[in-house]
């Protein structure tokens, strides 16, 4: 019996070291049927922002209030189209749906349903959340084109 314990003992001391290795360094990504096109947008750039310090270097500023309700991962895919300015669609994965209004209810100072479960559209910049993704489309200037592919994204 105390040969069994002693055998129990060490497995358990082999094992802990690898277990919480692999918790403390997972790293997640957001895998979405994102398209790579749309009606002559093209994906120039595609970012999986998958840890804590990764929203750091990309949210200059501003992870603080994402990681304080759940934030887990993002994409952000930024699109290009000739004689259009950039479209950046980001799509944060806050765990649940709860987190996914809270961080929305404070980015917000109207609100509609268009899109998703709650959203707000102005110039530029449509924000909503659905489940348990906070989504946010923006574009430095407004044109027909980008607010049609905007609200397409969407």
């Amino acid at each position: 019996m105390i040969k069994h314990k002693r055998y129990l003992i060490l497995i358990l001391c082999l094992l802990i070291p690898v277990f919480s290795n692999g918790m403390n360094n997972h790293s997640y990504t957001i895998d979405l049927e994102i398209p790579d096109t749309l009606n002559g947008w093209l994906t120039k750039e595609t970012l999986q922002i998958d840890t804590k310090e990764t929203l750091y270097d990309y949210i200059n500023g501003g992870a603080e209030q994402f990681i304080s309700y759940g934030y887990v991962c993002a994409v952000s895919k930024t699109f290009e189209k000739t004689n259009e300015p950039e479209v950046r669609l980001e799509i944060f994965d806050m765990g649940d749906s709860k987190n996914a209004y809270g961080i929305f209810s404070n980015i917000r100072y109207d609100e509609n349903e268009d899109y998703g479960q709650g959203s707000q559209y102005v110039a530029g910049a449509l924000f909503f959340w659905k489940g348990k993704y906070f989504i946010n489309i923006t574009t430095i200037e407004e044109t027909h084109e980008t607010e049609r592919f905007i609200r397409e994204l969407a």
